[in-house]
């Protein structure tokens, strides 16, 4: 009987170490699991927050240098790298390393997968140790479309935000700061659910924070201030403008009109197009247009555009009416110049235009404004606004209305700019394929370890 006790407390003793063993083992690898996840983190954190590529993630503490190892369709980027390396001096401290594969390459990489590995051992050496790991895996892509309604490289020189505007959506300016005089409305008020807030971001490198100091043109007397949205969080960084070349263009368009010397006409009719008043022909094949020259696009009376189409010209692009589409949820359009301006005349009357509009090459060209209005006198003079649904990208931002020294329109159009939030991650046909955006997120995952060490 007493041997029989002492085998049954034996039994409980054990069950009970057992099940500390197993609370411990649980707790350890609980605190590693949060160590991967946490470092998975604040490397794609850091990526995130940049545009230059990924150098932010290779200079990374944990991260080792090395050189560039081909490896199927992706290329590897250094070696493991430790926060506090995982060596016999170090087996019992928790560690973990990051690994980077991107691709193509480290300069040009449009998709990168982050592997972060965390473990924690006992013992001195790591072969002999008990360890407990844990991997966070995080694929990533460069958002490569547009992230704002007004994406300039420096607004600073021309045009400025006056009473009565409407600047519906994010901007950005890679120098220079946006000018307010008197009292506009700048960013959404309303969160829209889906967009990551992405639409409250106001951009600049001077100053800081327009929302809290919005800087004033020298002649300006209004001592009302903007309006921003209190959900605006500004920024400061420096995003490439496009870059879209006549040559590439004219190389892949299923269309191409030459016009030396007089602009050719386009007039968008539907789910056809008029050019230069001939017979109206089908959409191009892969929805690129390209003009050898100057063009003047136009929509006939209720007609709005039925597809995907791109309008490009390597001279100034004048729209001479509205421009619409018969869906906003499934058609798409975008007004491209490669080496002059996109202006849209002055005509006493509100125009609204629906599409992605790109002028960025460079002085004196690569600028988007209303012509006309200084000639205007009749009362009539201030019209309805400049509505434009989608987004403008360009080298200088220019004025589409001339204004009084307190910020009120005194001829021209107001600005009623709106964000066309698909362009955030599509596009018309090839508008933007050349710009490199941010690094968004695509999936976060635990995996297993390869194995001991890995």
């Amino acid at each position: 009987m007493a041997i029989a006790t002492a085998a049954i407390g034996l039994m409980a003793i054990t069950a009970v170490a057992r099940s500390l063993k197993t609370e411990a083992q649980v707790r350890r690898q609980d605190q590693i699991d949060r160590l991967a996840a946490s470092g998975a983190e604040e490397v794609f954190g850091r990526l995130a927050a940049s545009t230059t590529g990924l150098a932010v993630v290779t200079g990374h503490p944990g991260y080792g240098t090395g050189a560039a190892t081909d490896d199927g369709p992706w290329v590897r980027f250094g070696n493991d790298g430790q926060i506090n390396p995982c060596t016999a001096g170090n087996a019992s401290q928790a560690c973990f390393t990051v690994r980077l594969s991107a691709r193509p390459d480290a300069s040009t990489a449009t998709t990168a997968l982050i592997q972060v590995t965390a473990r924690q051992c006992r013992g001195l050496a790591p072969g002999t140790s008990s360890c407990v790991r844990s991997r966070q895996q995080v694929t990533t892509q460069v958002r490569q479309f547009v992230d704002h309604v007004l994406w300039v490289d420096d607004p600073s020189t021309t045009a400025t935000l006056v009473t009565g505007d409407v600047i519906d959506g994010p901007m950005h300016a890679n120098a220079g700061a946006w000018r307010t005089c008197g009292s506009p409305v700048v960013g959404r008020t309303v969160a829209d659910p889906g967009s990551g807030g992405h639409e409250y971001r106001i951009e600049a490198l001077t100053p800081t924070d327009p929302a809290v100091s919005p800087y004033a043109t020298p002649t300006c007397t209004a001592t009302t201030a903007a309006t921003v949205s209190s959900l605006t969080v500004p920024t400061a960084d420096t995003i490439a403008l496009p870059a879209p070349a006549a040559a590439d263009y004219a190389a892949l368009a299923s269309l191409v009109v030459s016009a030396p010397t007089t602009p050719a006409t386009i007039v968008i009719q539907g789910s056809q197009l008029v050019i230069n008043g001939a017979s109206p022909v089908d959409l191009p094949l892969n929805g690129v247009l390209f003009v050898d020259g100057g063009a003047e696009v136009s929509m006939a009376v209720g007609a709005p555009l039925h597809g995907h189409l791109t309008v490009a010209a390597s001279g100034t692009i004048t729209i001479s009416s509205d421009l619409l589409l018969a869906s906003t949820t499934t058609d798409l359009l975008a007004v491209v110049s490669t080496g002059g301006n996109i202006e849209i005349p002055f005509v006493e009357t509100s125009r609204t235009i629906q599409a992605l509009l790109v002028a960025t090459a460079a002085a004196p060209a690569g600028v988007i404004s209303a012509t006309g209005v200084s000639g205007c006198s009749a009362l009539s003079c201030v019209a309805a606004p400049l509505t434009i649904n989608g987004a403008i990208v360009c080298r200088q931002l220019g004025a589409v209305a001339e204004a009084s020294t307190d910020g009120d329109v005194q001829r021209g159009y107001n600005k009623d700019y709106h964000f066309d939030d698909r362009l955030a991650h599509t596009q018309p046909p090839y508008a933007v394929t050349q710009v490199r955006g941010r690094w968004v997120r695509l999936s976060a995952a635990a995996t297993t370890p390869l194995g001991v060490g890995k």
